[in-house]
């Protein structure tokens, strides 16, 4: 989105001012790789990568407004991203993370840090995005049917659909507090925030 756009732009503004202090005209492809090399000392070639699409978004605009006369991201390599995920989490491993996040079948939830554990038990059961988890409104939950209904706005490839529902999704959404229009009634970010602090343990 726009407002993820501005936050990275503004990370880099803050993290390497030199750059940002060049003008338009004088940003070379040999910046762009020293950049490269210097965050992928902190980052994965993922992270970067979706990072030079926005670059070369914003470059490509700039020298269609006549702002530069070249795009110093004509002719870069880009890092190699890694092969993609070929395994499910463990039930071993998804009983760890639920249980650094103080999560139980036979507890009540209560805890935001329980909420991010019902969200990533879902995310097994159902393949659905952490994002399309947080966004769902009760009034699409149709657990009678076995199914949550997700529209298209809600979906990253923005075409609507129905996920069905295992017996274990349906008691993970039967534990949640019934209260606002959310199922989760958390951000996304929180949620992989939380998961993300509790796989790190």
């Amino acid at each position: 989105s726009g407002k993820n756009e501005a936050y990275r732009l503004n990370y880099y503004r803050r993290e390497y001012p030199d750059l940002f202090a060049m003008s338009l005209s004088k940003i070379q492809l040999e910046d762009i790789e020293a950049l490269i090399d210097v965050r992928l000392e902190v980052v994965t070639p993922s992270t970067i990568n979706r990072d030079l699409n926005l670059f070369s978004h914003m470059f490509t605009r700039a020298e269609k407004w006549k702002m530069m006369t070249h795009n110093p991201m004509q002719g870069i390599e880009k890092p190699k991203n890694p092969e993609g995920r070929t395994r499910r989490v463990s039930d071993e491993e998804a009983a760890l993370v639920c249980a650094a996040l103080h999560y139980r079948r036979d507890q009540p939830i209560v805890l935001v840090t329980q909420k991010s554990a019902v969200a990533f038990l879902l995310g097994i059961e159902t393949a659905m995005r952490m994002g399309e988890i947080c966004k769902t409104r009760w009034e699409d939950v149709h657990l009678d049917n076995r199914y949550i209904h997700l529209p298209a706005e809600i979906c990253k490839t923005r075409v609507e659909r129905d996920v069905p529902l295992s017996a274990e999704a349906i008691r993970l959404i039967k534990q949640l507090p019934r209260g606002g229009d959310l199922m989760l009634g958390l951000s996304a970010g929180t949620c992989s925030n939380e998961s993300g602090r509790a796989i790190k343990k």
